[in-house]
């Protein structure tokens, strides 16, 4: 079966398990211009999983083309299914380009597409050496927001123990510079989840860079990285059951 045809056929998958309901909650939760199918998480991992066994001993060409099909097919749920397809397949990963992830990248226009593609994928190959600093230095220079969005939410493996991160501050900040005084909320809140990251490492640098930044980063991001650094989370009264 040809890459655009396994695309099609997953897509018709995905319906299949959709509901109305899901799509509703959804459409509320956050704003993007791609249609979405309304399914479960459960659901498409599922799918995905299945999926990762029939691709085992594909090539990465191939692999990248259902990728590329599935987010030129334009729905929500099927842009993820090909970020986690990408993301399992190891001989892919180590083959992908910048070009390619450009284009994988092109069109998401919502924070939960982003920080799949870049959780995922890109801070993946960025934590081990197999993108160079400057691909994300261009793209948080970018003029579009997801790009730079995207920039800064790549950081985030790199300070995650559980992916091999070890606390990148050099890289983080890097990120985090060209764009921490930024007021549009989905930068500002990836400033902020960027910063957080860092806490586990060393609060005190993080408190000195914070202080360093006092008249740049706006309020909330402050508010929320200063938080993290005096209770260890994010909103205390959230996590003790309050509002």
């Amino acid at each position: 079966m040809g890459p655009v045809e396994l695309a099609a056929k997953l897509v018709e998958q995905l319906a299949v398990v959709a509901t109305e309901e899901r799509r509703t909650g959804m459409l509320n939760y956050f704003s993007t211009e791609m249609p979405i199918i309304g399914v479960t998480v459960p659901d498409l991992r599922t799918l995905v999983k299945a999926t990762r066994l029939d691709l085992r001993k594909a090539g990465p060409a191939y692999v990248i083309d259902v990728a590329l099909a599935l987010v030129e097919g334009g729905t929500f749920e099927g842009r993820q299914v090909g970020y986690e397809l990408v993301a399992g397949h190891k001989a892919t990963m180590a083959s992908l380009t910048p070009e390619q992830l450009e284009k994988l990248g092109q069109g998401n226009d919502n924070w939960a597409s982003v920080d799949t593609f870049s959780c995922l994928i890109t801070g993946i190959l960025w934590l081990h050496g197999r993108l160079a600093d400057s691909v994300f230095e261009n793209w948080v220079r970018s003029n579009n927001l997801w790009w730079r969005r995207t920039a800064v939410v790549s950081t985030t493996p790199l300070n995650q123990k559980s992916k091999g991160g070890t606390g990148d501050f050099r890289r983080t900040l890097a990120m985090v510079g060209p764009v921490q005084h930024e007021k549009h909320p989905m930068i500002w809140k990836a400033v902020s989840w960027a910063l957080r990251n860092l806490v586990q490492w060393d609060k005190n640098r993080v408190t000195a860079y914070v202080d360093a930044h006092e008249n740049v980063l706006p309020a909330a991001v402050k508010r929320e990285v200063r938080k993290k650094i005096e209770t260890g989370v994010k909103n205390p009264q959230k996590d003790l059951g309050g509002a």
